[in-house]
C-alpha cells in the first residue's frame, strides 16, 4: 500500500515537472511585437467603432468568432494571422498581406549588388 502511494507520489512530480518544463520552453514573441500588436488591435477597434459595426457583426462578416475578433482587438499574439487578414480586409484597411514585403529596400539593394546564385558554408574552421 505504501509503495503504490510513494509510486502516485512520484508520477505526479514527474508530471508536474515535465509541465513545468514545457511551459518554461514556450517563447514570448519579442516586447516590440507585443507592443505593435496591441497597436494594431486597437486601430481595428477603433475602425470599427468609427463604422458603428458591433463585434458580432463584424465577427461574422470576417468568418471567425466573437472570442477571436475580441483577442485581435485586444492585441492578442495568438491569432492566427488569416483571421486578423479577414478582419483588416472587411474593414478595408490598409494594404493586403501580399503587398507588405513586396518591395523590400534591402533586398533591392542586395539584388544590385549581383549576389551569386549559390553561398556556401565553409568548411575550414569545421
Amino acid at each position: 500500500m505504501i509503495i503504490r502511494q510513494i509510486c502516485e507520489i512520484i508520477i505526479i512530480i514527474v508530471v508536474v515537472i515535465a509541465f513545468k518544463n514545457s511551459y518554461l520552453n514556450y517563447m514570448r514573441p519579442s516586447v516590440a511585437v507585443e507592443e505593435s500588436l496591441s497597436v494594431l488591435g486597437n486601430n481595428i477597434k477603433v475602425a470599427r467603432l468609427k463604422r458603428r459595426l458591433p463585434q458580432t457583426e463584424l465577427a461574422e462578416r470576417c468568418g471567425i468568432s466573437l472570442s477571436t475578433l475580441v483577442k485581435i482587438e485586444n492585441g492578442n499574439c495568438g491569432v492566427a494571422i488569416g483571421a486578423v487578414a479577414s478582419v483588416l480586409l472587411a474593414l478595408d484597411l490598409g494594404t493586403p498581406f501580399s503587398e507588405i514585403a513586396k518591395s523590400d529596400p534591402l533586398s533591392v539593394t542586395l539584388e544590385q549588388e549581383l549576389l551569386p546564385k549559390r553561398i556556401r558554408r565553409s568548411t575550414k574552421g569545421v
